[in-house]
This record gives C-alpha cells, structure tokens and sequence, in this order.
C-alpha cells in the first residue's frame, strides 16, 4: 500500500525527491543541516523552530526515515530531531544556506498595529510636549488656554488606542493558540495514517504467506497425484493435516475480514474527522476576516488622529508667526523708547562749569553718568552682561579704586533687584562722603 503526504507539506513532495537524487541522499537521516534548511524554503513556509520540526518528522522522516539505527546509532529520534531542527535554524540565522534573517512566523496584523501604536505614542508624545510649552507661554502672555483642552482630548485618545491595542493582542494570541492546536491534530493524523499504513504492511504480508502457503499445497497435490500409489498409506494423514489446515486457514481469512472491517470503520472516523476540521477551519477564516475588519477600522482612526495632530501643529505654526511678529514689533517700541530717553537724558545733561564754580552738590545727586542706569534698572529685562560689566567699572571709578569685592556685592544685589536709590547710597557710603568734591564730578565724566 503506498502513502501519499498530506497537509501543507504534500504540495512539493516531487521537489523534495529531486533535492534529495540530486545530492545522492537515500535517506532523510543523512541530511545535513543546511541540507535541511534548503528543503524547508522549497515549502515557501517562514522558517520558525516549530515549523522546521513538523516538516522534519511529519514528511521527511515519514516517507525517507529509512536505516535510522545504521545511521544515527542509538541517538533517540526526538534528540537527533531537535539537535538538526537547531542546527538548521541557525544556519538561517547567521545567513547561511536558504536566506537570510527571519523571525519566528507570527501573525504580521498585530505587529503593524504595534509599530502604528508606537508612532501615533511618540506623536503624541511629541504633541503633549508641544502643547506644555505652549501652556507656560500662554500664562506668561496672558493668551488663552485651549491647549489644556486639546491635551486632554489627545490623551483620552491614547488611551482609547491602548485599549484597542490589547485588544487585537489578546485576539492574536487566541489565534495562535487555535493555529497551534490545529498543527497538533495534523501531526496526529499523521501519526494515525502511518499506524495504518504499517497495519496495512502487515496484512499483505500475511496475504503474501497464505498465497506461499497454497502454492506449496498445490505442489503437493500434483506430488500425490504423481505418487498416489505410493502415498496412499499416508492419505489418512495428509487429510488429517489437511482439515487442520483449513481450519487454520478459515481462521485466517475471519481474522482478515474483521481487520478489513475495522480498517473501514477507521477510514470513515477519518473522514469525519476531516469534515470536523473543514468546518474549524472555516471558523478561523471568518475569526480572521473580522480581524482584518478590525484592523482596518484601526487604521482609519489613525489616519484621522494623525490629521488632527497636522491640524494642530499648523494652527501652532500661524500663532509662532504671529508672536515672533508682536514681539518684533515690541522690540522696535523698545528701541524707539530708549532713542527718546537717551535724547531726554542728553538734554538734561549737567552743566560741567557751573557744576565747577559751586563746588557743593545737593545730598539727593544723582551723577549724570549713573542716571543712565535709571531707566536700564526699569527695564531690567534688556539688560546684557554688557551693561552690567559698564555699571561695574563705573562704581569703582566713583569709588576711586581699583576693585571691589564687598562693596560691589552689596550694590550688585541692589542692582539686581531694580532698587537704585539703595545703590547709589551704598556708593556715597563707600566713598566716604566725596560726593561734593570736584574730582568725583570729573571722574563721573570721563567715564
């Protein structure tokens, strides 16, 4: 009786046999690793551990697994199986024979959904970020805050993406499970077709003996037609034997016909069972369309949130362009301003000759050079490092010294907080009182 392969192996059996004549290989247990590898990829199935070991024991070794004890000695079949399965799957891995890198075939459905989750996170990440600093700038310019709003939408929003996210996890995980059964009921169909097929084996054998059998009887009845006279003392015995062998023989024959009933019986539970796994097999394809409807439906509200972030960074875009245009415009009033203060400070400028012939100066004087700082200290926010180095060089040089360590510190904090009365009285203290002296007024204007 011969045996056909099944399932998803049965397509390129032919392949398989070419592959194996051509590299002079009689049996499956002389296969090498790569060798193993290169008639996986005829099956076009993506190498995985799992699958490697299906191919290997359900049609390699089923239909080309002869003389395993001459060629693999006492090594058990499942250690030697898993020992090759390895082999072979890194030889896939490091890029050898047969391709190069695969992972372990998964259902790719899911993993976009992932990548898809990953991107929308950090988009949206990246837009909770945005929208943060666009808060602190609307308390700090008094604009409104829609941002907070918008936050909140985009993170019930993430939230509703997790969720969908596990969802389709869970569901691939109950399909891969059912795949997994479904690998499991093969195989054990398998196994069931090669307990017949060697069932089958051993009724033609005996068929073969019973027809040797008869053959022999017929030698010997053309033997006593021959030498009847001779065997005719012995034809009592012969017919003795003779009964007892019909006996056995009619013993023979019910015992084949119950072994053909049973191998009916057992044929017909195939059947059933293949009917049984017809209708399973349609259940997971609709299982899988209405995942694919899913995932579908995912990626519509992707696409739809990823408009909506593009929407709201543009309208973030027009509101940049607008405040760096207020602030340009905030920047010229500044300048102008400065431009009409200096000029009124230069009109108010005091008079170097009469200052000279009075010798004697008010105990609220301000020294013309520091009243520049007046209006710097309202404006502190347009003060540079600049400016400060200026007011420093211009306190040592009212102080008649060189440097300041203590003293400066004192008016630095003053300088600091905006407060100049405190400043230039801490400065009339450091000086001793030389407010009134002619030489302060000209180191005032020759700094």
């Amino acid at each position: 009786m011969s045996s056909q392969p099944r399932g998803k192996w049965a397509a390129n059996k032919s392949a398989y046999q070419a592959y194996l004549q051509k590299n002079k290989i009689e049996s499956a247990y002389q296969l090498r690793p790569q060798q193993l590898l290169a008639l996986f990829n005829i099956t076009g199935v993506a190498p995985n551990k799992q699958q490697m070991k299906n191919f290997l024991q359900n049609c390699l070794l089923k239909y080309w697994g002869a003389d395993r004890e001459n060629l693999i000695g006492k090594k058990t079949k499942a250690a030697w199986v898993d020992e090759m399965v390895q082999d072979a799957y890194n030889c896939e891995v490091e890029g050898g024979e047969g391709g190069g890198e695969e992972e372990e075939a998964t259902y790719e459905g899911p993993k976009e959904g992932k990548d898809g989750e990953k991107e929308g996170n950090e988009d949206m990440q990246s837009q909770m970020d945005v929208d943060q600093d666009d808060h602190q700038f609307a308390n700090n310019t008094e604009v409104s805050g829609s941002a907070v709003e918008t936050g909140g939408t985009l993170l019930r929003e993430e939230a509703q993406v997790s969720r969908l996210s596990d969802q389709l996890r869970q569901r691939q995980f109950k399909i891969d499970d059912r795949e997994r059964a479904l690998e499991d009921r093969e195989k054990a169909l398998d196994e069931y077709e090669e307990h017949l097929v060697t069932r089958a084996v051993e009724i033609s054998t005996r068929e073969a003996e019973v027809d040797q059998q008869e053959i022999l009887l017929s030698n010997k009845e053309s033997g006593l037609k021959s030498s009847e006279q001779k065997l005719r003392k012995d034809k009592d015995s012969f017919r003795i034997d003779q009964e007892n062998w019909e006996k056995c023989y009619r013993a023979k024959s019910g015992f084949l016909d119950e072994s053909e009933e049973r191998l009916r019986k057992k044929r017909n539970d195939d059947a059933e069972k293949l009917r049984a796994l017809e209708v399973e097999n349609k259940k997971v394809n609709l299982e899988l369309r209405e995942m694919t409807a899913l995932l579908k439906e995912q990626s519509g509200l992707l696409a739809d949130y990823a408009k909506v972030i593009n929407e709201k960074q543009d309208e973030m875009e027009k509101k940049d362009e607008a405040i760096k245009q207020k602030d340009k415009e905030m920047k010229e009033m500044r300048e102008a301003k400065e431009a009409k203060k200096a000029k009124e400070a230069k009109e108010r400028n005091f008079d170097i000759e009469e200052a000279s012939s009075a010798l004697t100066l008010s105990p609220t004087f301000i020294p013309p050079n520091l009243q520049f700082w007046t209006s710097r200290l309202r404006a502190s926010a347009s003060v540079t490092a600049e400016d400060k180095s200026k007011f420093q060089q211009t306190c040592k040089d009212l102080c008649a010294k060189s440097t300041l360590v203590e003293e400066l510190q004192g008016v630095n904090a003053c300088w600091e907080k905006g407060q100049l009365v405190p400043a230039l009285r801490k400065l009339k203290a450091l000086v001793g009182g030389v407010w009134e002296e002619v030489k302060l007024v000209n180191i005032i204007y020759m700094t």
